[in-house]
């Protein structure tokens, strides 16, 4: 592979014709080159950088080529993956919707693929074995009327992807007070 992380961010590099507002940031080269080293050296790496340096970019990027790079490598046919953790819910989905994209878009200029998923903890999805037994014992477990916010939920469930609460449409106080009794218990 040709792109390497520091001709991926410099001022001339492929990511300034992904990006139109791309700008030089010589800390986040920096970084991205220490995350790269630490990658390849396989040992553990600390960084702290202020606002603006493009922090994501920068560990995001030597992360894929690392990994599409070992896959590469590899004796077997078994895709080598990099899992980012984070603390915020809105720092995956900016992960995910703004600069995992980015990164893609990236290496497919240079005719390689990259495939994420986001994975939250399990208490942000809906546990279909919670809604089965809500099902089958609502007498005892939901007020009156609260049956058919469990038949709207279920019925959501069917339809839902991914099964994540943030996608449910908690429309009424109903389906408020019903869905943390149908939500998997947080470790």
């Amino acid at each position: 592979m040709s792109l390497d992380t520091t001709t991926g961010l410099s001022a001339d590099g492929p990511l300034k014709g992904i990006l139109p507002d791309f700008e030089l940031r010589p800390q986040q080269i920096e970084m991205a080159r220490a995350v790269d080293g630490a990658l390849r050296a396989r040992t553990k790496l600390i960084v702290e950088a202020g606002t603006g340096v493009g922090k994501s970019i920068a560990y995001l990027l030597p992360g894929a080529l690392w990994a599409v790079e070992a896959e590469a490598a590899a004796k077997d046919s078994r895709p080598r993956r990099l899992v980012v953790a984070t603390c915020t819910k809105a720092l995956q989905q900016q992960l995910v919707d703004k600069d995992l994209p980015i990164i893609r878009r990236l290496l497919e200029v240079q005719g390689e693929g990259l495939r994420f998923a986001l994975l939250m903890g399990s208490e942000n999805y809906l546990c279909l074995a919670r809604v089965q037994y809500a099902k089958d014992g609502k007498g005892s477990l939901f007020a009156r009327g609260e049956e058919e916010s469990i038949d709207r939920i279920e019925s959501w469930s069917r339809t839902a992807g991914t099964g994540l609460r943030a996608g449910m449409l908690l429309d009424n106080g109903r389906l408020q007070r019903v869905g943390p009794r149908i939500y998997p218990i947080s470790d």
